[in-house]
This record gives C-alpha cells, sequence and structure tokens, in this order.
C-alpha cells in the first residue's frame, strides 16, 4: 500500500479536500482551516493524519504561509478574521503538525523549507519560519527570532520568545535581553520567564546585563545572577550597591544576603571601595543584617553597629577592612 493510498483509505474525503485545496479551491481550503480550528480533538487528528500522509509536500508550504500571511493562496482566511480563538486553534495545529513528523522524509522536507524561509523577502514569513525552526530545536533561527524581536509585531516578539526558550543556548540570551528592555508589558514579562527559566545557560547575558542603561533590567540582572545561587558572582553583584536606582540597590543586596557566609568578603570589599554614601550604606547594611546566621550576626555586630552610626564614612571601612583579612575562606 502506498502513502498516497494509505491517506484515502484512512479519511478518503478529507484527502479529496485538501487535493481541491492544494489545486486552489477557495470552498475546500476553507474546509481545512474548520479541521484544523476545530475545538473536537477528533476532527484536528484526521486533519492531521492526512496532512502527515498527504503526497504533495507543497502543502507545507502552504500551512508555513497561512500561519505567516493568515491566507491560502492570496486569499484571506475568513476564519482567522472571524474567530480569534479559532485563530488561536490553527496556529497551535499548524505548529503541532511543524514539530511532529511520521517519517524521516518529512521531517527534512519540513527543516529544508523552513531553512529556505527565513531568507524569504516577507517579514512575516521570515518569523514564522524562524519560530517553527525554533522549536523544532534549529539553532539556526537565532537571526531570524532576533529580526522578529527587533522589528516585529508583538505577536511575533512573543513567539520569538518562545521559540528562543525552547532552544536552551547560550546564544538566545541576547535577544532575550532586548525583548526584556522593551518596557513592562508582555514581552518583557515573557522574556524575563523565559531568561530565568534558562537559568545558567544565559548566565553571561545576566552578568552583561549588570551594566544595562536601564536601570529595571539591571534589577533583573542582580535576581537572575541570584537565583543562579552561585558565589563566584558575589563581587560583581555587590557592585550594584552603589547603582544609582533604589531598586537596583536593594535586589543587589538581597541576594547577597542570600548567599549567607559566601557573600559576606563581596559585601566587605565593597565598604572598603565603595563611596559609602547615605543610599549605599543603606544597602550595604541590609546586605549584613538581612543573613539569617546567628553566629554571622555576632560576627557582624561590630560592624552593623558602625554602619549605624552617624560617621560610617568613617568608622566602617576599617572595620571591614579587618574582618577582610582575618576572614576564614575554608568555613
Amino acid at each position: 500500500m502506498t502513502e498516497k493510498q494509505k491517506t484515502a483509505t484512512r479519511h478518503p474525503t478529507v484527502d479529496e479536500m485538501l487535493g481541491k485545496a492544494m489545486e486552489g479551491e477557495r470552498i475546500s481550503a476553507n474546509e481545512i482551516f474548520v479541521y484544523l480550528s476545530s475545538v473536537n480533538p477528533s476532527l484536528r487528528q484526521i486533519i492531521m493524519e492526512s496532512i502527515h500522509d498527504y503526497a504533495d509536500i507543497n502543502i507545507w508550504d502552504k500551512l508555513l504561509r497561512s500561519m505567516a500571511l493568515q491566507e491560502w493562496d492570496g486569499l484571506s482566511d475568513l476564519i482567522r478574521f472571524q474567530n480569534q480563538p479559532a485563530a488561536e486553534r490553527i496556529d497551535r495545529t499548524i505548529v503541532e503538525l511543524f514539530t511532529a513528523e511520521d517519517s524521516q522524509q518529512e521531517g527534512e522536507v519540513k527543516e529544508a523549507l523552513l531553512m529556505e524561509n527565513l531568507g524569504a523577502p516577507t517579514a512575516a514569513v521570515r518569523y514564522a519560519a524562524g519560530f517553527l525552526l525554533g522549536l523544532r530545536g534549529n539553532i539556526e533561527a537565532v537571526p531570524s527570532l532576533t529580526e522578529a524581536i527587533e522589528e516585529g509585531e508583538e505577536k511575533w516578539k512573543i513567539r520569538a520568545v518562545e521559540a528562543l526558550l525552547h532552544l536552551k543556548h547560550a546564544s538566545v540570551g541576547p535577544p532575550l535581553l532586548t525583548a526584556l528592555a522593551m518596557g513592562r508589558g508582555k514581552i518583557h514579562l515573557a522574556a524575563g520567564r523565559a531568561l530565568n527559566n534558562l537559568g545558567g545557560i544565559v548566565e553571561q547575558t545576566w552578568l552583561d546585563a549588570l551594566d544595562h542603561a536601564n536601570s529595571h533590567v539591571r534589577w533583573h540582572a542582580a535576581r537572575g545572577l541570584g537565583n543562579l545561587g552561585e558565589a563566584r558572582y558575589a563581587a560583581v553583584i555587590a557592585e550594584g550597591l552603589a547603582d544609582e536606582n533604589r531598586a537596583v540597590r536593594w535586589a543587589s543586596a538581597d541576594v547577597l544576603a542570600k548567599l549567607g557566609r559566601a557573600g559576606v568578603p563581596a559585601t566587605l570589599n565593597a565598604i572598603t571601595q565603595l563611596n559609602l554614601n547615605e543610599q549605599t550604606r543603606r544597602a550595604v547594611y541590609h546586605a549584613l543584617h538581612g543573613i539569617s546566621s546567628n553566629k554571622l550576626q555576632t560576627q557582624l555586630a561590630p560592624l552593623l553597629d558602625a554602619l549605624n552610626g552617624s560617621i560610617a564614612n568613617i568608622k566602617a571601612p576599617p572595620i571591614a577592612q579587618k574582618l577582610l583579612l582575618d576572614w576564614d575562606y575554608d568555613q
């Protein structure tokens, strides 16, 4: 039994509908979208099985352009324009079709099509190709996804963030950081979640972000590094204790406090080197006083008293210096 015969045996009516749609018949094309957008999982399964088994590989190009341009052979997909939830179901089904295959050959066909369309003249086609390729785990999608974040409409920015997270590669950090710096809306929130979910994969991105012009990005960077729980980041995080932005100073102090003993030397060093103005003094005090260890609190008590005094900028640095010299790094 050939692949074409198998399709006809399983779903002959749908197979015929696909053939007519591929020939440009509008009614059949609309029927395809009815199946793709159905709330009935069985109907979506039928159309997906038929598409996977369909003999004409050009159907994948049609589906790609449907996602990108919301049309079929240049004709608008009316279901998308009339029903937003249905439009979202269509796109979810197309994603499922592109990210799962019945054979190696089908996978190669889709991969080649998406790679080719990364250079398509129409931006939306490039973005759709990058999105689907990223969800397939191909790192070649990163430039297209970066472009979508920088220049695309909101929906493409959001999709690009989703695909970048799926790739789980260090190269996705910079475009996600670009998205993070885009205000405080959906794109910003999605990028923040993605970066935090990627953890140590994007540690260099967080380190670079500590010097970002946007204070809210610096705040995210301090917290992002803090979530990794690595003592080796303590020194660079401690520089944030003197940040001009209060939220960044407090985030840096919180991270150092959570590091406990591992964060103390970096905080002590900051006291000896930073300009201990009122804002920095408060942040330093918070970093040390927030440590939960009673033993450390006893050890740091003279310094905390000095930091609370009226001439903290004079009294505190010598005490911090002595603590540093006597510090037991092996405990």
